[in-house]
């Protein structure tokens, strides 16, 4: 799976690179670039169930994997659900986080997410396991 998500990781790279003109990489602006999509997907167009599954498996990789270049941490399958774990006790999971936005809108925001959590898991440096 984590070869996947690292595919997933770079197809949501090149895309939003083209469709924004913007230099989208791992990165805290290029997360708000992708929440500011999923705000105009989610209001603009009529997504079907499928097409939504789709943006959550592309958007969480991308969240995940920008997570751990930004703060830390490490891919884990807890019971068939994708995580990125800082320890034993720490994880986040931003395949659900994604689908929130979608379903709750931008009170679900992964640009908010993404930034508070260093602040919540009172996180020093990044780069990943």
């Amino acid at each position: 799976m984590e070869d996947r998500i690292k595919k997933n990781t770079r197809l949501v790279i090149e895309q939003m690179r083209q469709i924004t003109g913007f230099e989208f990489g791992l990165d805290a602006e290029s997360v708000e670039k992708l929440d500011d999509d999923i705000q105009i997907q989610r209001v603009g167009t009529d997504l079907s169930p499928d097409s939504i599954r789709n943006y959550v498996n592309l958007f969480g990789s991308y969240l995940g994997e920008c997570i751990i270049f930004c703060h830390g941490g490490y891919w884990e399958n807890e019971e068939g659900r994708w995580r990125v774990s800082f320890d034993e006790n720490n994880a986040v999971y931003p395949f659900a986080k994604v689908q929130k936005q979608f379903d709750n809108g931008a009170g679900d925001s992964i640009k908010n997410f993404f930034d508070t959590i260093p602040v919540i898991f009172n996180l020093t440096s990044g780069k990943g396991k």
